[in-house]
């Protein structure tokens, strides 16, 4: 789950490469209200281009879109542990 060593892509192909996995995207919706958070984690934890952020899906919602499924649960879990009372992380399971 953690940054790969994999050198960095060019714009132009973290395009490409997220167009490649998104129609099979694993998605967590968010609360809007820690939208700030979760791309923070995403940034510190997350290569680039293996999650994409769609806002304002439904409203106070934001679609997290992830390229493997333990990115998704690592992600999910880190939002459960921060707001334990909420439920501020919700998984579509396919």
């Amino acid at each position: 789950m953690n940054k790969a060593s994999r050198a960095p892509l060019t714009p132009l192909e973290v395009v490409d490469y997220k167009n490649n996995w998104r129609t099979n995207a694993i998605t967590v919706r968010t609360h809007s209200d820690i939208v700030d958070y979760a791309k923070t984690w995403c940034r510190r934890n997350l290569d680039r281009w293996s999650w994409s952020c769609t806002l304002y899906t439904n409203v106070y919602e934001h679609t997290f879109m992830f390229e493997l499924v333990e990115q998704a649960d690592a992600f999910t879990a880190y939002v459960d542990a921060q707001y334990p009372d909420r439920d501020f992380a919700l998984r579509n399971i396919a």
